[in-house]
């Protein structure tokens, strides 16, 4: 604004009248934005934002930490109940790991896919307990034939280490998802949304 006052400006430009409509839409502009800044409130600090999303927050590091501690280190250990070094199946002995990969990666996505369906909306206090419920998956891949293990091996059997499997991946996606989806709704603005979502992310990757 003060710019387009200058002399040297003007000659620049052109006739002033050319400079009126620039003049004004930054005055305009401004006015705008002082509406905004009043209509909106006091911003709010980074601790109130926090503390607007901590539940969420909370079931994004929480998820996110359960599985984190179990995959790959735990699952890839887990060897089929049919494995033989000795003329073994290849199924059995050098494709079961890999395959526990692709199916986490699987039904992840499939989690991933059905978080946003309405059939599917708990409340946040569900979300929470199915958050933390996701710990009974330690003994569960623990109790499977890992490799080396000093437990019993109470579920000998390759399909219940998939089951076990499919389970883990498709609430790790689903609880994941649901978690950064509501987090950042809960602020009013913009700007509070995005500062909302660098704190989920955040606790997502902590």
């Amino acid at each position: 604004f003060i710019l387009m006052r200058q002399d040297f400006v003007k000659k620049r430009l052109g006739n002033s009248s050319t400079l009126e409509p620039l003049i004004v839409n930054a005055s305009d502009e401004e006015e705008s934005g002082r509406r905004s800044s009043a209509h909106l409130g006091p911003v709010k600090s980074s601790w109130e934002i926090f503390t607007a999303v901590r539940l969420h927050a909370f079931n994004a590091f929480f998820v996110f930490f359960v599985t984190l501690a179990l995959f790959p280190s735990v699952t890839a250990a887990i060897e089929s109940v049919d494995a033989c070094p000795v003329n073994g199946n290849m199924w059995y002995n050098d494709l079961f790991t890999p395959w526990s990969f692709v199916m986490f990666n699987m039904w992840d996505w499939l989690g991933r896919s059905a978080a946003g369906l309405p059939q599917l909306q708990l409340s946040d206090r569900t979300y929470t307990l199915c958050s933390i419920a996701r710990l009974v998956f330690f003994p569960l891949f623990f109790l499977c034939n890992v490799k080396d293990t000093k437990l019993d091996v109470v579920f000998d059997s390759d399909v219940a280490a998939n089951l076990i499997m499919f389970f883990f991946a498709l609430t790790n996606g689903f609880f994941g998802s649901v978690a950064m989806m509501r987090g950042p709704p809960c602020l009013d603005s913009s700007d509070e949304q995005r500062r909302a979502g660098t704190i989920m992310a955040f606790c997502l990757t902590t």
